[in-house]
């Protein structure tokens, strides 16, 4: 980050789970021409210095280039899943980044505490315009509207806090039953 390297501790298997709720989630909702990318560089440019972003998940469409960096102008949604030791940057400066190279959605899970989603969007001039935040937020890609609950994002935690396996939130996929055997014989 601004030509130093920036060192994170590995993140808690928490936010790892949250990690993937949330994209399982933006898959079901978006289907399969969506590319949901976990830790992947992303190019940043500011005041010609190039920066490499990781962010917890980015999404971009399945025909992107399959660059390294990330060309941002092909980046639909970055999102991070906040903790103790990265809340301040990804409140702060990455927020910023990511504005300014007007990455349309930067989703923020809060796992600490109650369960919190922000979403941040219209990005200009290096900060976001607008943003929903709480329990529940409805996010706009693509002519996609999906509805992201704090609950299901973050459950596996609640669970294991619980001592309760967490109900399913997506329909069950549907066992397929294989046709009866024909015997020729009978």
């Amino acid at each position: 980050v601004d030509g130093a390297p920036l060192m994170s501790p590995s993140e808690h298997p928490d936010n790892g789970d949250a990690t993937t709720m949330l994209l399982i989630r933006l898959l079901y909702a978006l289907g399969e021409e969506w590319r949901f990318l976990q830790h992947i560089n992303v190019g940043i440019t500011s005041e010609g210095r190039l920066t490499h972003r990781i962010p917890d998940l980015t999404v971009l469409r399945q025909d992107s280039p399959r660059d390294n960096p990330l060309d941002p102008t092909q980046v639909v949604l970055v999102a991070e899943v906040l903790s103790a030791s990265t809340r301040e940057e990804d409140l702060g400066r990455k927020r910023r980044d990511y504005a300014s190279v007007s990455i349309p959605n930067y989703v923020l899970v809060d796992r600490e505490g109650p369960p919190r989603l922000r979403v941040l969007t219209d990005p200009l001039d290096g900060d976001y315009r607008s943003e929903q935040a709480g329990e529940s937020v409805t996010l706009s890609i693509a002519g996609h509207d999906i509805i992201l609950a704090a609950t299901e994002i973050i459950r596996w935690r609640q669970a294991a806090v619980q001592k309760t396996r967490p109900p399913p939130v997506w329909p069950a996929p549907v066992k397929k039953t294989p046709p009866p055997r024909c015997d020729p014989a009978a």
